[in-house]
């Protein structure tokens, strides 16, 4: 189901009006800056967001100071509402393309000039989604992988959000060569506190070294995996 542009056409379209035209899936861009702003700060710095869905951090990411920025998303809708929503602005550099990641010509598509071109790749959730497909999921996540490994300059950064722990993604992240690799994590808010005034905000922190490499899945949390080139 996650696996198909389809399912993301029709959810996207009947979503419109429910969400405000914008949904912000695992992290929200202010989470996940601090892990880019190095890579954001250099002179003329493009990044490429994959499989962002209606969410405003390509935007904000934008306006944080990368002047160009490429979304990708293989749901046609997506990338419709996308580009409506920015019609209007000074957003020059932001644009928008359908493109399935985990297609054989995705990195063609993305590459054209044979140079990699981009400072930041970021995705939330599309590797995910990939692996949901019963019948060759592994092998589109594992070409997403590579087509997000290739397009990246040397040194660049891919920050790859997941619903899964390490024990079940760094095998597969791993079937590239990576100069270092950190997870850190997003826990979800303690249900006592949400109906609290002062509910406390989500913080990204550092994953604790899990006994004999194994870590425990925690439902609602987001594993951020930040991988150097």
């Amino acid at each position: 189901m996650f696996h198909d542009a389809g399912f993301w056409n029709k959810q996207t379209a009947a979503e419109k009006e429910a969400w405000q035209g914008h949904t912000d899936w695992l992290c929200e861009y202010p989470l996940l800056q601090p892990l880019i702003k190095h890579h954001a700060e250099k002179p003329r710095s493009a990044a490429l967001f994959v499989g962002s869905g209606t969410s405003t951090f390509p935007e904000q990411l934008y306006d944080g100071g990368v002047r160009e920025v490429l979304v990708v998303d293989a749901s046609t809708e997506v990338v419709s509402q996308l580009t409506r929503r920015n019609e209007v602005g000074s957003r020059s550099g932001l644009t928008f393309k359908a493109l399935d990641i985990g297609a054989a010509d995705a990195l063609p598509k993305l590459m054209p000039g044979g140079r990699p071109p981009y400072d930041i790749v970021i995705d939330k959730g599309t590797v995910d989604c990939l692996l949901c497909e019963r019948e060759g999921g592994h092998k589109r996540a594992e070409t997403a992988i590579r087509t997000m490994y290739e397009v990246l300059k040397t040194p660049a950064v891919l920050v790859l959000v997941s619903h899964s722990p390490p024990s079940d993604r760094l095998d597969l992240l791993q079937t590239v060569y990576w100069h270092d690799i950190q997870v850190k994590v997003v826990r979800p808010i303690p249900m006592h506190d949400l109906t609290q005034p002062d509910m406390p905000e989500r913080k990204l922190e550092d994953l604790p070294e899990a006994p004999a490499g194994a870590t425990p899945f925690e439902p609602g949390t987001a594993y951020v995996y930040v991988l150097t080139k």
